[in-house]
């Protein structure tokens, strides 16, 4: 495979683009021994960064070193300690005729990955010094990483345009906050920490609703893909959606699986969206069914929101709505390994047990079975199926970040309740099975 089809097929895995600074953030600038003409003969690296490097590389990422100084000098250095064949491009303000902050050195970078200045969302600018590394990431929109490993240069930004999104101490934490960044771009999201969430895929675009003709006249498919909440779930969840059964209420009437009636308001709501979403598991027992009712206005926005919260209803739409994309689409936080909803992530900060039931209290559980089900799960299922479940969801066990990503609904997400009811236990019997096993 040549070179540059291997750096394509590596950066088609991880979507995010690393760009990183040399002395202080990978070489150690105080080791540095120059030749009469200044060139750097030789010079040691900052603990861990030829394992950043290495471990960054074989994890699928893309690396430019982006940095200012002379070729020669760089290309001794790192053909010294055999990082030199781990980077994708190499960008020296020798050859660009400029130094960082110039925007001339970060789209030299772009340029060698073949990449077009819209994609600097998908990059992070690693680096020591707050008024090059920083400032010239922050002016093109690049997500910035200040390493505050040396103590040689300042670490407190002059001035807003100096103030980095990440900081880390040492190479070695790159490692983590890559995965995080990566992750960002998986979900929709921009590298940088104050990006607002992308289109989620599969769902329609956010186009104003006042064209789309009447909400009565549309089928309950289209109702379930326009106005799917978006689901914003810690970055560790272990779990995600399977499906969401739909159901979708043009005058009063019960919900078919959940305890409440549904009633409209003619003057204001065209219909109510029930969405019932199912969850192999919680993190205390298997099977998990969390709701979220959306009221549509006769003009095609929401008027109001519900979600289900540990057998209550939250309110789902905040009073300023702030929380509603495009009119249509409610951005809800989703309890870590517990999956209730609510519209502001403080709502979930009272719950006294938010982190220990992730961790020591995981599995406690075992197999809930709610009385709609009336013995199907437990069919056939082993006398101790309690135990085994609650083992296998130990292995689950995890600490939350409290730092969200929005879920992508797949294109199979919706399907009419009536089917997903019939789902529901032959998934929980599989599931059982493989357990037992």
């Amino acid at each position: 495979m040549s070179d540059k089809s291997e750096m394509t097929e590596r950066s088609e895995r991880r979507r995010l683009i690393l760009f990183l600074d040399s002395g202080d953030t990978i070489v150690d600038e105080s080791t540095e021994v120059r030749d009469a003409d200044g060139i750097v003969v030789r010079a040691e690296l900052i603990p861990g960064a030829d394992v950043m490097v290495r471990t960054l590389h074989e994890q699928g990422f893309t690396l430019a070193l982006v940095a200012d100084g002379d070729a020669q000098s760089f290309k001794n250095v790192y053909k010294q300690h055999g990082l030199y064949d781990y980077f994708d491009a190499m960008i020296y303000s020798e050859n660009i005729k400029a130094v960082k902050p110039s925007a001339r050195m970060f789209k030299a970078a772009l340029g060698a990955l073949e990449l077009g200045e819209d994609e600097c969302c998908r990059v992070a600018m690693v680096g020591n010094n707050l008024s090059r590394d920083v400032k010239g990431a922050n002016a093109l929109g690049i997500a910035s990483v200040h390493i505050g490993w040396t103590p040689r240069y300042p670490r407190d930004p002059a001035d807003e345009s100096e103030r980095p999104n990440y900081t880390i101490g040492e190479p070695l934490e790159l490692l983590e906050l890559a995965e995080r960044l990566d992750a960002r771009l998986a979900a929709g999201l921009g590298a940088r920490p104050d990006a607002l969430p992308a289109r989620t895929e599969n769902i329609p675009s956010e186009e104003p609703p006042a064209q789309d003709g009447s909400p009565a006249d549309l089928t309950w498919q289209t109702l379930a893909a326009r106005y799917a909440p978006i689901l914003l779930l810690d970055e560790r969840e272990p779990f995600r959606p399977i499906r969401a059964g739909i159901a979708v209420f043009r005058e009063n009437g019960p919900s078919p699986s959940f305890n409440r009636q549904i009633e409209l308001d003619r003057d204001r709501h065209a219909c109510v969206i029930e969405y019932a979403i199912y969850w192999d598991y919680d993190i205390q027992h298997l099977y998990d069914l969390e709701h979220v009712w959306v009221y549509v206005g006769h003009n095609g926005e929401v008027v109001s929101c519900e979600a289900s919260f540990h057998g209550r209803r939250l309110l789902g739409l905040n009073r300023d709505r702030g929380n509603l994309v495009g009119g249509r689409r409610v951005r809800l936080y989703v309890q870590p390994g517990k999956h209730a909803m609510a519209p502001i992530e403080d709502a979930l900060h009272l719950l006294p047990d938010l982190t220990s039931c992730c961790m020591e209290d995981a599995g406690t559980g075992g197999l809930l079975e709610p009385a709609m089900f009336g013995g199907e799960f437990r069919r056939g299922a082993p006398i101790d199926v309690d135990t085994l479940a609650e083992r296998h969801l130990r292995d689950f066990g995890f600490r939350p970040r409290f730092d969200y990503l929005p879920w992508a609904w797949p294109a199979d997400a919706f399907v009419p309740w009536e089917a997903l009811r019939e789902e529901i236990p032959v998934r929980i019997r599989s599931l059982i099975a493989q357990i037992a096993e």
